[in-house]
């Protein structure tokens, strides 16, 4: 799974964009439509001269490793990596090229206008669910502030653009991998892989809609028990913890298209191991399509009923027993010293920060509030998390070492992985380090039980205090948005007199 730091900046453009109402004149749709066509060819442009300038270093599909110079100079940047640092600016582009789109076409405002696309007229709405031409018209005002809806099509413009900049990458896979890929299966694998933050966005839209639209049915009393400040926050709140704990992980399952380990030495060993880790499963799922080399392993889900243990064929092809049983080790320290569930944690303590932010820039524009909440994302994930996440990595390492009996195995197999990928095993990342460093402290501490051990305390402190921090974060940012809820409900019924007595004037 990767972070899609462009999609999450194109949904912080539309929640912004969407606030502003820069204009009511909606302008021509032949221009609009013209203008769509502009960007998604100017976002097709810039990933297409990435990709040819990745394959003239990469000297035609080649991936050769960097190696000092005849003189001595230091080596060229990797090919991989100079393609991952020009495709992020590409990215960047075309979310402002994006936000610049919704700005200028007031493409937010136009979408609430889908149910007259779709022929949801008023007079078709009374007839459906009776009652007077005046009902009919609010639902059709309900419709059009369905969160689900106008998300998808707020949002629709930038998927068709992350459609088209996957296209020229292909072109580099068909480099490394054993046999040609089509298109459309590219298209579905990376889309599966980078679309999870917009499953999520509209599976919050899909509840928001079930409880406005369910409101009116309700009875009294629950509509003046949901009217509270205090429960609208705690359902959210439990929702998405619910969400986290239950349904990603079904919801990865099923959109990786996951399907069981087939029977025979490996699903033997793997069971064995799980049984000496004693963390607890509910099954281990084969992950992805085989010859696209993809070579990964990872565990999902912060909790035994819902957590799984996910290998790519490419893996279980590339590497031997142990090694597979070395990497699976890493992937189930992840779960054994509670690395997922300090996932959740980050993530809320991003959200309450979020919070606090925008609360105390509440004078701010909302572009200018939307740009601060980017911009503390950005500091967050390649600070504070990428530095938690290079740690937790080391500690996995560590387990595996611990799991299996020797490092030796667990470092074949990341350099084995590394060669497959084209030589990268001295690329940095940013929330893994660079595979020879890991490699380099496995053959140091690997052995040494006792330094194992301080490492497993020192992390153990550490999760325990940046937890108790965020709780802290996360109950000032609910007082916040419940003052904030009280005082625009103030403020409406404040205005509500004045608005009465225009209708009458």
């Amino acid at each position: 799974m990767r972070l899609p730091f462009d999609l999450i900046a194109a949904l912080l453009a539309v929640e912004a964009i969407g606030r502003m109402h820069p204009d009511t004149r909606l302008g021509s749709a032949v221009g609009v439509h013209g203008a769509l066509l502009l960007f998604w060819l100017a976002v097709w442009l810039m990933h297409e001269l990435v990709a040819r300038a990745t394959e003239w270093r990469t000297r035609f599909g080649h991936l050769p490793q960097g190696v000092p110079g005849p003189d001595g100079s230091p080596p060229r940047l990797h090919p991989m990596e100079f393609h991952a640092r020009w495709a992020l600016l590409a990215q960047a582009a075309s979310v402002l090229l994006f936000a610049f789109f919704l700005y200028e076409y007031n493409w937010p405002q136009r979408t609430q206008y889908w149910p007259a696309w779709a022929g949801l007229t008023p007079e078709r709405l009374q007839g459906w669910f009776g009652g007077t031409y005046e009902q009919g018209l609010e639902w059709s005002r309900r419709l059009q502030r369905s969160q689900l809806a106008n998300g998808f099509l707020d949002l629709f413009p930038f998927l068709v653009a992350m459609l088209v900049s996957w296209i020229p990458k292909l072109r580099l896979l068909d480099g490394r991998s054993s046999s040609r890929v089509k298109l459309v299966r590219w298209l579905g694998f990376e889309a599966r892989l980078t679309l999870l933050p917009f499953v999520f966005w509209m599976a919050m839209g899909l509840f928001a809609d079930a409880w406005y639209f369910g409101m009116p049915f309700a009875p009294e009393a629950v509509r003046r028990w949901a009217s509270s400040d205090t429960v609208q926050a705690m359902v959210v709140l439990g929702a998405l913890l619910l969400f986290f704990l239950a349904g990603v992980p079904f919801l990865i399952v099923r959109l990786w298209q996951c399907r069981p380990l087939p029977e025979g030495e490996l699903k033997e060993r793997l069971n064995a191991l799980l049984a000496r880790s004693g963390v607890k499963t509910r099954a281990i799922l084969v992950w992805g399509p085989s010859g696209m080399g993809f070579a990964n392993a990872c565990v999902l889900g912060p909790w035994g009923p819902m957590r799984y243990v996910l290998i790519s064929p490419g893996l279980s092809e590339s590497l031997s027993l142990e090694e597979c049983e070395a990497v699976v080790a890493h992937e189930l320290g992840h779960a054994r010293y509670g690395h997922l569930a300090l996932l959740g944690v980050l993530l809320v303590g991003l959200v309450s920060l979020g919070t606090i932010a925008t609360q105390w820039a509440q004078p701010w524009s909302p572009l200018e509030q939307s740009a601060l909440f980017f911009a503390l994302i950005v500091v967050y994930f390649r600070l504070l998390f990428g530095a938690v996440s290079r740690a937790c990595e080391r500690e996995a390492d560590l387990a595996s070492a611990e799991l299996v009996g020797s490092p030796l195995p667990l470092m074949t197999a990341l350099v084995k992985i590394a060669l497959m990928a084209g030589g990268i095993q001295h690329v940095y990342s940013w929330h893994h380090d660079s595979i020879a460093k890991r490699v380099e402290r496995l053959m140091r501490d690997g052995l040494d039980r006792d330094r194992i051990a301080r490492y497993h305390a020192r992390l153990r402190r550490f999760r325990m205090a940046f937890t108790a921090l965020v709780a802290l974060a996360a109950a000032c940012a609910v007082l916040l948005a419940m003052d904030q809820a009280r005082a625009e409900r103030r403020a409406r019924s404040g205005r509500m007199p004045e608005i009465v007595a225009q209708d009458r004037d």
